[in-house]
Formats: structure tokens, sequence, C-alpha cells
């Protein structure tokens, strides 16, 4: 399973997940098994709410780029989702001269499921 080795816990930083996501993506013809794992994960959580948010945030951002007319009844599934996890974005600044943080800003946003599901089936009918 793709997502057997995701631990799941409270919070990640930006770049695990992408660095997760860069992996996936960098396997040929990985969309199938995205969809089989998720749909498997899906199936035993009972409701998409009950599916770990880090394998749905992964897993809809990937079929975003790769899925194909298999993913749309999971993604179908997905999109009935009322959660949303919260994104937090952090942007240092940097001295150049001497190193020393000058600044420091973030940003917080909610970002629903049912959202990135619902970008995900309109990439994935447009490639259709």
């Amino acid at each position: 399973m793709f997502f057997l080795f995701l631990n799941v816990k409270e919070s990640y930083s930006i770049a695990e997940i992408e660095l997760y996501e860069r992996t996936l993506l960098g396997r040929e013809g990985v969309g199938p098994h995205i969809v089989a794992n998720l749909a498997k994960i899906l199936d035993a959580a009972g409701a998409p709410e009950a599916v770990p948010w880090t394998h749905k945030v992964i897993g809809l951002r990937c079929l975003k780029e790769v899925g194909d007319a298999d993913a749309i009844g999971l993604l179908e599934r997905l999109a009935k989702d009322t959660r949303s996890f919260e994104h937090v974005a952090t942007d240092v600044e940097y001295d150049p001269g001497t190193g020393e943080e000058t600044g420091r800003s973030e940003e917080r946003r909610e970002v629903p499921f049912a959202e990135l599901a619902a970008e995900a089936l309109e990439a994935v009918r447009a490639r259709e």
C-alpha cells in the first residue's frame, strides 16, 4: 500500500507532504494504485471524514495530477467530505549579511477536502 508507511500524526511540514507527493508522482503509472489504495482506506473507514487527513490531502493532490477516468467514482465519494484541514504557510525572512531572522509571517487557511476533491475531478475530466 502506498500509504502504509505514512505515519498518522497531528501535523506535518509542507516539505513532508510535498516529498511524499513527489515520491508518488515520480512513479510511472501511479494513478490507478493511488485510487486502489485510497478506495481501500475509504471502504475500511466507512466515510470520507474517517479517512486520515494526510492520506486525503496527498491522494487528492496526486490524483489531480495523474488521475484518470477510473478515479472519478472515488473522487465523487471524497467530494462528500464535510471536513477540512488547516493549511499553515510560514514565511521567514533573513538578513543576507548576518543570516539572522528579521521577520516572520504566518498564513492560516481552512481547506475543505471537498474543494480538493472538486479540483481533482475537474482536472481528471479535462484530461478525458
